[in-house]
């Protein structure tokens, strides 16, 4: 089931942007493409009137732990070449396989997300409340988070967990031959690129004609900036990757009041997403200070204190027009924050399986995302999928910020304030 985020006009065409995130900003000359020497605008947080995300106090303690888990994950990645992320869908997913696991691995997902201590309840409902609430924030953006759950129809499902995942995640199940990998495969294929409003298509590219359950999550998002950037001042300049190599970008520009932050490690810039000065999602790229790395500026960020530090300043913006596609095998990274005994021959999927199965493993988990970012604003979508058969390897002067070196970027819900996509663009 797709939870709009609000509904998408029916006559609108879904661009297909590739995932990534933000881009790179290049060095231009300002007398070149400076619009003016003051900016017309400033955002105001107080014209905001949409919907926020309820949360209670504790869940809002939370958001923080599921901002700590997406940090986590994003640091185990290989940032010189660039990535991107859903945290939000993977950490979905596997609030999905939790309520069909036992024991330790059941122990392992709960710490590795965050909820150390916390019932299957309570945890459930606090991504119900996330899920449920992001599609109706603003009128401006479209974006779903769905999930659903194939299962051969060798296999029979508990009905309880069934009734548990579709009343906190919206999820349907479907039966079908995993044998007829040919059918099957167009049926999840049709699923994803539903989902994500067509920006993923071909999803199931691997064989997965002996898999058992297939637990899939979709999330999307599309939404305009508040301030636009003028396609007229967009121009080729030079970005330097972290080999020093340099490389010609186009970039866009624009001199506007923004929410800025500066350490002496990096500084963050908050790009507001929507339209009339309405806004339910932040795009904030980071940029390391002059010779340090990505990867030494993740190991101290706070997304936290960028979001609540961060002051009104006019900002002097450059920015590439960047698409980006990742493929990823989310296990060796899950196994590096801890989680491991639901891939092997010791996991308990009995508040799943109906009958017992031995061997049964995840022994897939996977995640395909694309992200595109230009004048108009950005496109995001990500599919991740668990996949379980039988055990098998697996101040008033504008403050610059020229991203033209590598920078991580996030797309945060603003109310809440959890990460929905992240990411590092490389160049």
């Amino acid at each position: 089931m797709i939870l709009e985020l609000n509904r998408m006009n029916n006559n609108r065409h879904f661009r297909f942007l590739g995932e990534g995130i933000i881009a790179s900003l290049l060095f231009y000359s300002c007398s070149e493409i400076m619009p003016s020497s003051e900016p017309d605008y400033f955002y105001d947080e107080t014209a905001e009137e949409i919907e926020r995300i309820q949360l209670s106090s504790t869940q809002k303690a939370n958001v923080a732990k599921s901002n700590n888990f997406a940090i986590e994950l994003l640091s185990c990645c290989n940032l010189d070449e660039g990535v991107t992320l859903c945290p939000l869908s993977i950490q979905t997913v596997l609030a999905v396989l939790n309520d069909g696991v036992e024991g330790v691995a059941s122990k392992e997902i709960i710490e590795a997300l965050g909820f150390k201590r916390y019932s299957d309840e309570v945890i459930d409902t606090y991504y119900h409340n996330i899920v449920c609430q992001l599609p109706k924030l603003s009128g401006q953006s479209y974006g779903s988070v769905s999930s659903f759950v194939f299962y051969d129809n060798s296999v029979g499902l508990r009905q309880e967990y069934l009734s548990r995942i579709n009343h906190y995640y919206g999820a349907y199940s479907r039966g079908v031959d995993f044998g007829d990998w040919i059918n099957t495969r167009q049926s999840i294929n049709h699923w994803v690129e539903e989902a994500t409003a067509g920006m993923i298509k071909d999803y199931a590219e691997d064989d997965l004609s002996e898999t058992l359950v297939l637990l899939l999550n979709a999330t999307v998002l599309s939404a305009n900036w508040v301030f636009p950037f003028n396609p007229e001042l967009t121009k080729k300049g030079v970005f330097i990757k972290q080999d020093k190599t340099v490389v010609q970008k186009s970039l866009m520009h624009n001199l506007v009041g923004l929410q800025f932050y500066e350490s002496k490690d990096y500084k963050a810039v908050s790009l507001p997403l929507g339209k009339d000065g309405k806004s339910a999602y932040s795009f904030i790229p980071v940029l390391p200070a002059e010779g340090k790395s990505v990867s030494e500026i993740l190991e101290k960020l706070d997304i936290n204190t960028i979001l609540s530090q961060s002051e009104s300043s006019a900002v002097d913006l450059l920015i590439p027009i960047f698409e980006d596609r990742s493929v990823i095998d989310l296990i060796p990274l899950l196994r590096t924050i801890g989680i491991k005994t639901v891939f092997s021959s010791e996991a308990d999927l009995s508040p799943m399986l109906s009958s017992g199965r031995g061997g049964v493993v995840v022994n897939r988990v996977m995640q395909k995302s694309v992200f595109r970012v230009d004048e108009s604003g950005i496109e995001a979508a990500a599919a991740t999928d668990v996949a379980i058969g039988y055990s098998s390897p697996s101040n008033q002067s504008a403050e610059q910020f020229y991203a033209n070196r590598p920078f991580l970027w996030f797309i945060v819900e603003n109310s809440s304030g959890i990460i929905v996509f992240e990411g590092v663009y490389a160049g």
